[in-house]
């Protein structure tokens, strides 16, 4: 049994050995000898075993290639791309089926680029700071990519503006107007320096106006909009 586990390399017969052999079977058989040597022979028969090694592995080479040609004209494809989350600061969540490797995602809101991040593996979260038409661009290793188009008309950076502003009654009447998501009308106050707040007297929506009675120290006036942007109003008494 150990035998069967430990076989020696078979020993091969020396090339004059053997050229003596062959001859010999020659003579016994009656046969003209050979004119070409016995190592030529051999040299002729290695040649031919590497030249039909290497005819196979181009043979391989070119059969992976040929089976490899569709995987070149595969594309990735934007399986999802909706809109996740709403204003002051909308993100899309995008998802990518595709069965080679991405290579890049981009996104620009008309030429402007916006922030992509990738959440896990093809799935992405991209961030508008702009309004306008966003393009979506996923291209995989083989330079093959798909493009995707979605509106973003949800982002509002500017504060309220202060239209005018009148003293009439014993009241502070401001009259504001914002062109973006709209004033927040209840959730404006006013602040003193003491840290304490208060709200106004009353305010028109329609007419666009708050009123604060007359102060008697100079207050900080906040007023913010649908998406968060607050308009700061320092009113000093003199």
């Amino acid at each position: 049994m150990f035998d069967l586990f430990n076989k020696k390399k078979q020993e091969e017969l020396n090339a004059d050995v053997a050229g003596q052999m062959l001859q010999n079977i020659f003579d016994v058989c009656e046969v003209e000898p050979n004119t070409v040597p016995l190592d030529d022979l051999q040299s002729y028969s290695n040649y031919r075993k590497d030249r039909f090694f290497l005819q196979k592995v181009i043979l391989v080479v070119v059969m992976l290639l040929f089976l490899a040609i569709p995987l070149m004209f595969l594309g990735p494809k934007i399986a999802v791309l909706e809109q996740v989350t709403q204003a002051p600061h909308p993100t899309f969540h995008l998802d990518v089926d595709s069965v080679l490797p991405v290579t890049s995602v981009k996104a620009n809101v008309d030429g402007q680029d916006v922030p992509v991040y990738e959440k896990h593996k093809k799935v992405y979260s991209i961030e508008p700071d702009i309004s306008g038409t966003m393009t979506v661009t996923v291209t995989c290793v083989n330079n093959q990519y798909e493009t995707a188009q979605v509106q973003v008309s949800t982002i509002d950076r500017d504060v309220p503006k202060v239209v005018s502003d009148e003293a009439k009654d014993g009241m502070i009447y401001i009259y504001l107007k914002d062109e973006g998501s709209g004033i927040a009308w209840s959730k404006i106050y006013a602040q003193k320096s003491d840290g304490s707040t208060f709200k106004p007297a009353k305010y028109d929506a329609n007419k666009g106006w708050i009123a604060f009675p007359y102060p008697k120290e100079s207050i900080n006036i906040f007023v913010p909009d649908k998406s968060e942007n607050v308009l700061q109003l320092a009113l000093t008494i003199k």
